[in-house]
């Protein structure tokens, strides 16, 4: 009994996640390049980084500096046609990289704090999505507000939605926001190219 309760929540919160952003487009309908910025509570340095989307192809970049002043960039490819996640750090010396095999909403929402419901979003979905709490508009796009209890952690953070992509993310420790959103851009024709010279781990 106890196991058929456990299917029954996991099948439930798969639906209800799929279903509570969905509208008439889809990721694979959509183009654009949005800048995140990250704010801590206790820390005053915010952080930035960028969301590339063309079609089936995503990347994920920010940028910081070592200890020596020098810049190294971190990144995301996530190729959903292929079902590989790419995750690579450069630096002048150096590329290095690893693969993970699947393109799930929890791994790219873990490692960058964007949850993409046009990922994949299986049983190890941890989030319970409340009813829209209102419309609010974030970077010139409006969004559905919902109230998020994380299960595992506890404490409660709001959403900001439009369509199945997060722009927005609120608590008391942190806010994560879309700040810019450049609907057509023109990508380099390498923009989501893996690199060659990566050495990977």
């Amino acid at each position: 009994m106890k196991n058929k309760l456990i299917i029954f929540f996991i099948l439930t919160l798969s639906i209800c996640s799929a279903e509570l952003f969905s509208n008439t487009s889809s990721l694979s309908d959509n183009k654009y390049i949005i800048t995140y910025k990250f704010t801590e509570k206790d820390n005053p340095n915010s952080k930035e980084f960028k969301l590339y989307c063309d079609g089936n192809k995503i990347k994920l970049v920010k940028k910081d500096k070592d200890k020596n002043g020098n810049e190294v960039t971190t990144s995301t490819y996530v190729m959903i046609e292929e079902r590989i996640s790419y995750d690579v750090i450069s630096s002048s010396v150096i590329k290095t990289g690893g693969k993970h095999m699947g393109v799930e909403c929890h791994y790219i929402g873990m490692k960058w704090g964007v949850y993409i419901m046009d990922l994949d979003c299986g049983d190890k979905e941890w989030t319970i999505f409340g009813s829209e709490l209102r419309r609010e508009t974030i970077a010139g796009i409006d969004c559905s507000v919902r109230e998020v209890t994380l299960g595992a952690y506890g404490g409660t953070t709001y959403y900001f939605y439009n369509n199945n992509l997060m722009l927005k993310k609120q608590n008391p420790a942190v806010t994560m926001q879309a700040i810019s959103i450049d609907e057509n851009p023109t990508f380099a024709p390498d923009e989501f190219v893996i690199p060659s010279d990566v050495q990977w781990y």
